[in-house]
């Protein structure tokens, strides 16, 4: 799947027993703060969030070291794809030690439910030598955790170039 699968968040006592009960159930997660839909979250490159949801996906090999993932937010600086224009890229950072970092590839916004979901790949920097190699392939426990998302400055200036250029072609 694309996406994590995800409810809308809902005071509904019903739905979160049923959710509660049952593991394999929809993670019931609230709609992302998108900071870019005001005039100055437009031109924000950072932002402190925390992660609401998480979902590993099954690597290709045993090192979980470079492990896809997918994660939700309570909030994002970054521009989910839709209506034609690409979404940002960039890097959602632990502020724990050690550090560990999602590279973010792709940003979906579910319309329906309002959840962002931050697509890419976890780098552990496990710089502990304790010698105890058991530990340095462990999926961290990233719900819960604050983070701070930091979207590619570079590529975002080459997209709203873009995105300008494309209404100057369109008046023209």
């Amino acid at each position: 799947s694309s996406a994590m699968t995800v409810r809308p968040s809902s005071d509904d006592d019903a739905s979160k027993t049923a959710a509660a009960a049952d593991p394999s159930a929809a993670i019931v997660v609230p709609p992302t703060d998108m900071l870019y839909y005001t005039y100055e979250g437009n031109f924000q490159l950072e932002c402190d969030a925390e992660i609401l949801a998480c979902q590993f996906i099954s690597p290709d090999n045993e090192d979980n070291k470079k492990q896809a993932v997918h994660v939700s937010m309570n909030r994002t600086c970054m521009h989910a794809r839709g209506g034609g224009q690409p979404q940002d890229v960039g890097v959602i950072e632990t502020l724990d030690d050690p550090k560990t970092k999602i590279l973010v590839e792709n940003v979906l916004l579910d319309r329906d439910t309002g959840v962002a979901t931050h697509m890419g790949t976890l780098v552990m920097d496990n710089n502990n030598d304790d010698g105890d190699d058991d530990d340095d392939n462990q999926r961290p426990s990233l719900v819960g955790q604050t983070v701070q998302v930091m979207v590619n400055a570079e590529n975002r200036k080459i997209l709203s170039e873009c995105h300008t250029a494309g209404h100057v072609v369109d008046m023209a």
